[in-house]
Formats: structure tokens, C-alpha cells, sequence
């Protein structure tokens, strides 16, 4: 995932720099590059600048569920990134979000009661600052709930 920062970056700065971010992974080893944002204005230049990535709507915290889910749709992104507390009750509208092809991603997620709600909500993936201690946290999770 390559977050692009709102900056006083020229106008076609964002699809210039996610290209050579991309180029310069994508030479290292095959990988999928997600590019998200806040910034709606920036990641339709990306879009448009058709290069070989997917877009991710960042939202902010606070911003309810299916705003940002109806915004990630509307621009025509493939993943909305949710701030972790607007992800926590509506299950529901997690399902549905899949139904219409968008991933649902959580971020800043690091509690592990976060993240085993958002695991069963169904959220596909997080964000969080120590991604080993998640991973730990929810196989641990796994171990407890098959015993």
C-alpha cells in the first residue's frame, strides 16, 4: 500500500511519482501495488494516468461507514481504507461492501480486540503500526477459538 500525502505537489506530480514508485517496486519481485489517499482529486489522476495498480479511498475518523463506502464506489476504486472505529458495529455493510467488489481495509488498528471484531465483521485486511504482533494476536485468536 503506497499512501499518497495531500502536499503542494504540482498537478500531475501524484501519478508521476506513484509511477515511479510502482516501476521501482514492481522491478524487485511481482507484487500488487495498492496507492490510497485522502485526496479524491489525486487518486482519479492516478486512475487516469491508467497505471497498474488498484486505489484505495483513505476516510478519516468519525466519517461513517457507508459514506465512505458509498464514496469509494462512486469514484470507482477497488478498496475503501476505513479508520478502525468506523469499521466496529456494521457488519453487515462489510458484507455488502464485497458483494459489490470493494475491499474493506481498517486502519490505524492495533488493540487486539480490534482486531478479532474487525476479523469477524469480515474485514479483509488492516493497517497497523507492528504488523507481526497482529498477525501473532489473531493466530493466537484462531488457537483459542478451535480448542
Amino acid at each position: 500500500v503506497v499512501e499518497m500525502k495531500t502536499s503542494p505537489w504540482p498537478a500531475g506530480g501524484a501519478s508521476v511519482t506513484a509511477a515511479a514508485i510502482i516501476r521501482r517496486f514492481s522491478s524487485l519481485t511481482p507484487c500488487e501495488v495498492v496507492v490510497s489517499s485522502f485526496d479524491r482529486p489525486r487518486l482519479l489522476q492516478v486512475r487516469q494516468a491508467e497505471l497498474p495498480v488498484r486505489t484505495a479511498l483513505l476516510s478519516r475518523p468519525g466519517v461513517p461507514l457507508v459514506v465512505a463506502l458509498r464514496r469509494a464506489l462512486q469514484d470507482g476504486h477497488a478498496q475503501a481504507h476505513v479508520h478502525g472505529l468506523s469499521l466496529l458495529n456494521p457488519a453487515s455493510l462489510i458484507g455488502r461492501a464485497g458483494q459489490l467488489g470493494l475491499t474493506v481495509t481498517g486502519w490505524t488498528v492495533d488493540r487486539p480486540s480490534q482486531l478479532h471484531r474487525l476479523a469477524a465483521a469480515g474485514v479483509e485486511a488492516v493497517i497497523c503500526e507492528e504488523p507481526g504482533a497482529a498477525q501473532a494476536c489473531l493466530r493466537a485468536g484462531r488457537l483459542q477459538q478451535a480448542s
